[in-house]
């Protein structure tokens, strides 16, 4: 799991680097790239994996950083090709701009690169998403229902994995409506959900839910 910037400026309520006023710079490729090779060298001193899986999910907006970061799985691949006989890629992004999501797919398409896609979610209606996730609110951010259709179409056009990340709060987005509400986004394209329980931050009033497992269930 490796960061894409420095900090992250986005503002999400829930997010523990939110209102902590840390410098927000772009990781270059060499950084990032850096940054794995002393985890991997770490990893293989305890065992001999089959794959390597880079995330792309600490801190930072990978979308905001596209060039460094298609560039350090480039790198990744080509410097551990026979290290590992599967070299896979993953980002979780709140895709703050169809336009930057579509770059982003065009490049993943022409390297052919193995990135599955975490859509970072979190409610099923923009109103919610928007006070959650402030970022999500400017006028070019993708709604709902247009970041669903574009995780649908980065899915089919690259033939790589996609997933929902769903952070549970109480009271904010675990509601029986939420339920219902989520299970018929998916209903004609079922894409899979990875349910989080919230880590409570202490400057904000949000709890972890008690619904996780009824959440799973429906």
């Amino acid at each position: 799991c490796v960061p894409t910037q420095t900090s992250c400026n986005l503002g999400c309520k829930f997010c523990h680097l939110t209102g902590l006023g840390l410098p927000v710079r772009n990781l270059s490729s060499g950084e990032i790239s850096g940054w794995v090779n002393q985890v991997v060298y770490q990893q293989r001193l305890c065992a001999d994996s089959k794959t390597l899986l880079v995330s792309y999910m600490g801190s930072g907006e990978p979308l905001l950083n596209i060039d460094s970061v298609v560039d350090s799985m480039l790198d990744i691949r080509a410097f551990y090709r026979d290290a590992f006989p599967v070299v896979r890629f993953a980002i979780s992004t709140i895709i703050p701009h169809l336009r930057k999501f579509e770059c982003f797919k065009k490049k993943i398409e022409e390297h052919r690169l193995n990135c599955k896609v975490h859509l970072s979610l979190h409610a099923t209606d923009n109103r919610t998403r928007h006070e959650l996730m402030p970022a999500t609110a400017r006028s070019n951010s993708a709604s709902i229902v247009s970041s669903l259709d574009a995780l649908r179409i980065y899915r089919n056009n690259t033939g790589n994995s996609v997933e929902i990340h769903y952070t549970l709060i109480d009271r904010v987005n675990d509601s029986d409506i939420d339920k219902i509400l989520l299970g018929q986004l998916l209903r004609h394209d079922p894409i899979l959900v990875k349910f989080l329980v919230h880590n409570p931050k202490p400057d904000t009033p949000f709890r972890p839910t008690k619904r996780v497992e009824e959440f799973m269930s429906y």
